[in-house]
């Protein structure tokens, strides 16, 4: 992805609408259009990134599979089939 510029303007209440042209290129879509913004300290930037769920037990944001509805990554996988087969305490 090369960097794109546009210039936008802040509402009152802090709005601003991002251009379908951003939009399209970051895979957003009306139904599932969820960003992180955080700033850069040391750009002196507010950056808008496309929002991905980690894995539902510990953030972990690689090697995710999905099971009925929940994101769990391979250790978290790894440490449940510990604890099933009776390794660990459950609880």
């Amino acid at each position: 992805m090369h960097a794109v510029g546009i210039i936008k303007k802040v509402d009152k209440l802090g709005r601003m609408v991002v251009p379908i042209e951003l939009r399209s290129s970051l895979g957003l879509d009306e139904e599932d259009a969820r960003v992180e913004i955080f700033t850069d300290p040391k750009k002196e930037a507010l950056v808008i990134k496309k929002y991905e769920r980690g894995c539902d037990f510990c953030g972990e944001m690689n090697d995710n599979v999905e099971y009925n509805g929940k994101k769990i990554c391979q250790s978290c996988v790894e440490e449940l089939s510990d604890r099933l087969e009776g390794k660990e305490e459950l609880f």
